[in-house]
């Protein structure tokens, strides 16, 4: 059942997700005892993901209160779930022999050269900060390998989720691989102090956590970054090409969601500055109801020229396939938003409601549909097989032609309105530059900092 879960999973997480970012992969380890250690920022989502891409079985650690009713319990026992009572949880006069149990459960888990995941966080949130760590998973390490003399090998792996948009479909996640953490190299703490041995394992896995993941102190800082990520990445990707510095995704993030950190608390005038220039620039963008990619300075007249005649050709050409995607795609993809609003109104249970929900209802729908037209129509079994090809991928189809649609009225906006109000297109390209600019000379000056830390260091 677990096989047959991970593959579904699988496939569900290969269509939820636009972009799917890996790194350090050559740092997975297959073989236990191992405990994996993640950020918890999605709810269900976060193991779902976590578990795709590692190739063994995962033991889950997860909150009791999960496992509310019959076909949960049943459902979260196929998927190798052990339910843990967390103190906010309540009372509960058989918490503490119930979570004796869990931890039996992991250490058969280990014992047997497995894998358990851990979230050290203990709650779930979309926030872009790594929350005070429980010691859940340090205890649990530290306690095993002294039952064992400290010669099982444990190791603890931290994996960070990134998530650009953790509620939505069709964004995009950076997973992160992280350094192994060594059990035995704290046996000696642990033999003289356990409490501390556990403190010490606790804080050095916060410290590379943290390092691979993207961080913000606060919700502003979090909707900054958001703002400069969307207006700043491409130039700042350029400038760190030319520099020949790092341009992955994560890097890029990252030095964004530092530099704002840094500022905030070293240069809190220029911070003000920056946020308050964004924030006007952004409220037009979105009074305006225009794309900031779409506001640029010039467009060569060769490019304008090719938009202009293959646009209405491509428009019209696949407006047919469109069409049948929104016919055929229509139900089985509104039904999950549905299904999310009736269950809950947590936004941290949103993503994998809605992928769960598509799992099975895409391939039921899909399946009615072609049940309807080979009893109802005469097609021809080659005909039949064209059009259930045709499904999914009119679906996918038809979220690009709605995306390209949009494209194509930000710019009919612009060649039009904005051209109208010459005033307004000025004020919005000159913002957009003198943001820039500033950007540019905010991100010098915090790498000149990090260069001087290095020296120091």
């Amino acid at each position: 059942m677990y096989k047959f879960l991970k593959t579904l999973v699988n496939l569900a997480i290969l269509v939820f997700y636009r972009k799917i970012t890996i790194n350090n992969r050559e740092r997975t380890l297959s073989n236990g005892p191992l405990i994996i250690a993640a950020n918890h920022p999605n709810t269900l989502m976060d193991p779902l993901l976590i578990s795709a891409f590692l190739k063994q079985r995962v033991g889950f650690v997860a909150k009791a209160t999960l496992f509310s009713n019959g076909f949960l319990k049943w459902f979260f026992k196929q998927l190798h779930m052990i339910p843990i009572r967390r103190a906010v949880d309540g009372d509960d006069p058989t918490a503490q022999a119930e979570n004796k149990k869990a931890f039996q459960k992991c250490y058969e888990y280990l014992t047997n050269k497995g894998t358990i995941l851990i979230f050290p966080e203990g709650n779930s949130f979309h926030e872009m900060k790594l929350r005070p760590l429980k010691t859940g998973a340090a205890r649990i390490a530290l306690e095993f390998e002294a039952l064992n003399n400290f010669e099982k090998g444990t190791k603890i792996l931290p994996i960070a989720l990134n998530y650009s948009e953790p509620a939505l479909f069709k964004k995009d996640i950076i997973l992160n691989f992280g350094e192994a953490i060594n059990i035995s190299d704290y046996k000696e703490l642990y033999i003289s102090n356990p409490k501390d041995a556990v403190k010490q394992l606790t804080e050095d896995l916060k410290i590379r956590l943290e390092s691979i993941i993207i961080l913000t102190e606060h919700i502003e800082q979090e909707i900054l970054y958001k703002q400069i990520h969307d207006l700043y990445k491409k130039r700042l990707e350029i400038r760190l090409k030319e520099e020949g510095e790092d341009i992955s995704d994560f890097s890029i993030a990252k030095e964004i969601a530092n530099a704002i950190v840094y500022h905030e608390a070293n240069h809190p005038e220029k911070y003000q500055l920056i946020k308050t220039k964004i924030d006007k620039f952004s409220s037009l963008i979105k009074k305006l109801k225009v794309h900031t990619n779409i506001i640029e300075k010039n467009k060569t007249f060769k490019v304008t020229l090719i938009r202009k005649i293959i646009t209405p050709f491509y428009l019209i050409i696949g407006f047919p396939l469109y069409v049948f995607g929104l016919i055929t795609n229509y139900i089985p993809y509104i039904i999950p938003s549905k299904v999310v609003k009736l269950i809950t109104d947590e936004m941290e249970y949103k993503a994998s409601i809605m992928m769960v929900t598509g799992l099975f209802i895409f391939p039921l729908i899909y399946f009615g549909e072609i049940y309807f037209v080979n009893n109802y129509t005469n097609l021809s079994f080659w005909y039949l097989i064209l059009f259930s090809i045709l499904l999914p991928v009119s679906g996918f189809y038809t979220l690009h032609y709605y995306n390209f649609i949009g494209e194509v009225k930000s710019l009919f906006f612009i060649n039009t309105f904005l051209k109208e109000n010459e005033k307004i297109h000025s004020t919005l390209i000159n913002s957009r530059e003198e943001i820039s600019i500033l950007l540019d000379t905010t991100s010098k000056e915090y790498r000149a900092y990090l260069t001087k830390q290095k020296q120091i260091i």
